[in-house]
C-alpha cells in the first residue's frame, strides 16, 4: 500500500491524513482557519504516524470545487511539499470525496454530492456505487420542479454534502450528512496512485468550476 499524505481544504474544516497499512487522520476544530492550522496539522499527522515526509510516495489534495481560498491554500501547500521532497501530486475530485464519505456510512446504488455555492446554487454530480461519474459535474440552481425531475431514473439515491441540506427542503430524497474529509480521500488517492494518475506540478490548478465573484467596494462620498 502506498504511503500518501492527503490534504482536504475545500470544506469549512480542513483535514489531513497519512495512509499506509493504517490511517492517521486529523481535522481542524476551527472553521475556515486553513492558513493558520494546515501546516501544524501536517506536522502532527507526520509525528503521530511516525512517518517522515521523505517516506511518502505521493501527496494527494482535494481538487475542488469548493472554497476558493481553501483550495488555493491546500494546493499551494501540496505543491510546495511535492517540490521539496520530489514526490508526485494527486488531485482528487472533491465531490467524489463526499460520495466516498457517504458510501462509508450507508448503502445506496447512487450518491448525489452537492457543495453549497451560495444562495440556491450548488456544485453537484451523481456517482454510482463504484464512485464512477454518471454525468459531468456542474453548477446549477436548485428548483423543485425542473431540477429534481431530471434524476428520477435513479431508484436508490442519497444526497450528501453541505449543499444537500438546501436541496432537502425541495425534495424527499434522503440526505447523508457528510462533508469532504482527508480520511475519505484514502481509497481514492490509493487507486489514483496505482493507476499513475498524477498532475503536473507547474500547470495544475484547482477545479473551481466557476470564477470567483469579486465585489469592488464603493468609493465613499463626502
Amino acid at each position: 500500500m502506498p504511503v500518501i499524505l492527503n490534504i482536504e481544504t475545500s470544506a469549512s474544516k480542513c483535514s489531513v491524513s497519512i495512509s499506509n497499512e493504517t490511517i492517521t487522520y486529523l481535522q481542524s476544530e476551527v472553521p475556515m482557519a486553513h492558513a493558520e492550522v494546515l501546516a501544524n496539522l501536517i506536522q502532527q499527522c507526520v509525528q503521530e504516524s511516525d512517518i517522515s515526509l521523505h517516506e511518502l510516495d505521493a501527496v494527494a489534495v482535494s481538487d475542488g470545487p469548493g472554497s476558493y481560498t481553501g483550495l488555493r491554500i491546500g494546493i499551494s501547500t501540496a505543491k510546495g511539499l511535492c517540490l521539496a521532497i520530489n514526490k508526485p501530486l494527486i488531485a482528487i475530485n472533491t465531490l467524489q470525496v463526499i460520495a466516498q464519505a457517504a458510501k462509508e456510512q450507508s448503502t445506496y446504488s447512487h450518491y448525489w454530492p452537492m457543495i453549497d455555492a451560495r444562495r440556491m446554487e450548488v456544485y453537484h454530480c451523481i456517482f454510482n456505487a463504484q464512485l464512477e461519474e454518471q454525468f459531468s459535474m456542474n453548477n446549477a440552481i436548485l428548483d423543485q420542479n425542473d431540477f429534481f425531475n431530471q434524476y428520477t431514473q435513479y431508484s436508490s439515491i442519497a444526497l450528501c454534502g453541505d449543499g444537500a441540506l438546501k436541496a432537502s427542503t425541495l425534495t424527499d430524497i434522503p440526505v447523508i450528512e457528510v462533508l469532504a474529509n482527508a480520511k475519505s480521500m484514502v481509497p481514492l488517492s490509493n487507486l489514483a496512485f496505482q493507476n499513475r494518475q498524477f498532475v503536473d506540478l507547474v500547470s495544475y490548478e484547482p477545479n473551481y468550476l466557476k470564477q470567483a465573484s469579486i465585489t469592488v467596494a464603493k468609493k465613499k462620498t463626502s
